[in-house]
């Protein structure tokens, strides 16, 4: 009798931590998804003025809760170069058609676009790579949401 007692105990015991760590799991799902993006950039090296990087992009961006976001924000970007970070920054934010509604209503989609405000000072190290990686790290209602974007093409101007 002990011994069925003990294996009862051992069964109840295994399904509460069964269960406390897929709530948990489900509780850690992001409100938002990433349904598309594209992203552009370049390096203007035109002569008279010292080299610039430029990014441009948009990403349609979808509310995954019952709930309206007040506002999303695109927080920071940071640009990788051969695994090394080469630029950290506070990118513009604006909705697709250029203004300034940053919220989201529940269950709906809508395309944000993001980039660099004027430009940043040349790093030398994007000479010798055409292809760069990017993480966006948005916010929304106080959560916060990282995007990996792996070999996006760096364009020249000359």
């Amino acid at each position: 009798m002990l011994k069925f007692i003990n294996h009862i105990f051992i069964i109840s015991f295994m399904v509460v931590l069964i269960s406390c760590s897929s709530s948990k799991d489900e509780s850690e799902k992001p409100g938002i998804e990433v349904k598309s993006y594209s992203v552009d950039c370049w390096l203007n090296l035109m002569p008279g003025a010292p080299g610039k990087f430029f990014m441009n992009g948009e990403m349609k961006i979808k509310n995954l809760t019952e709930d309206d976001i007040n506002k999303i924000e695109f927080n920071r970007v940071t640009v990788y170069s051969n695994k090394e970070v080469v630029y950290t920054f506070t990118p513009f934010t604006e909705t697709e058609n250029g203004g300034y509604n940053l919220s989201l209503k529940s269950a709906s989609e809508k395309s944000f676009r993001f980039g660099t405000k004027r430009g940043l000072k040349m790093d030398e190290r994007l000479i010798s790579n055409d292809k760069i990686d990017m993480s966006v790290e948005m916010m929304y209602d106080g959560k916060k949401f990282v995007y990996d974007i792996k070999d996006i093409k760096v364009e020249r101007a000359y």
